[in-house]
């Protein structure tokens, strides 16, 4: 095969220009300059989260759960992360029922001594009835867009979250999420969202 021919074959096809001419449109947030900025990104998440605009309801939560398990399962990566066996089985096979969804942004976090307060991008309580049971399931995520952690803010946001929902009774323990919108690196390598907290499962957009 003559792969310089198959090359430029393909760059004059029909579907190499659909698609070129689709993925090089610019978003909204390119347009009003906000590409860049997560607390836009966060608040864009949050309302898909919501899911009370668009007749969805709770289908893009249910959809973060399945992408945490195969992101545990698939990525080396995150074989360090926190999520229990059980609940991955029940998201897996959908044995859950989703009673509500409180989603928050810029949860400020105090500091202490010398340290600044920080702020959580998104901090999701996700009531599910498993068995006749209903416990609320926390998750911290992080969001990452063109930037780096700094002060070992994913720690402390661990940290607080933990001690918050301490009360086993009415919470699963909260699972943390790195989430940045890298779309080149490769999870399997380790290549994406460096994260000083082993236990948070990282993915990308």
């Amino acid at each position: 095969m003559d792969y310089r021919a198959e090359i430029i074959k393909l760059y004059n096809s029909d579907a190499y220009h659909r698609l070129s001419d689709y993925y090089g449109r610019r978003s909204m947030m390119d347009i009003v300059g906000m590409s860049r900025r997560e607390e836009a990104h966060s608040n864009f998440l949050a309302w898909i989260f919501e899911g009370r605009d668009f007749g969805c309801g709770y289908y893009a939560v249910k959809k973060l759960l399945q992408s945490l398990v195969i992101a545990k399962s698939g990525f080396s990566i995150n074989a360090a992360a926190k999520l229990p066996e059980d609940l991955m089985d029940t998201f897996v096979t959908d044995g859950y029922d989703i009673k509500s969804v409180s989603v928050s942004t810029e949860i400020v976090i105090p500091g202490s001594g010398d340290r600044k307060s920080r702020r959580i991008d998104i901090l999701l309580e996700i009531e599910l009835e498993i068995d006749g049971r209903d416990r609320v399931l926390p998750i911290v995520i992080e969001n990452k867009v063109k930037s780096q952690e700094h002060t070992l803010q994913t720690v402390a946001y661990r940290d607080w979250a933990y001690n918050k929902f301490a009360d086993k009774e009415r919470f699963y323990t909260p699972i943390c999420i790195f989430l940045t919108p890298d779309k080149t690196g490769d999870m399997r390598e380790g290549r994406i969202g460096e994260c000083a907290c082993s236990d948070y499962i990282r993915l990308n957009y």
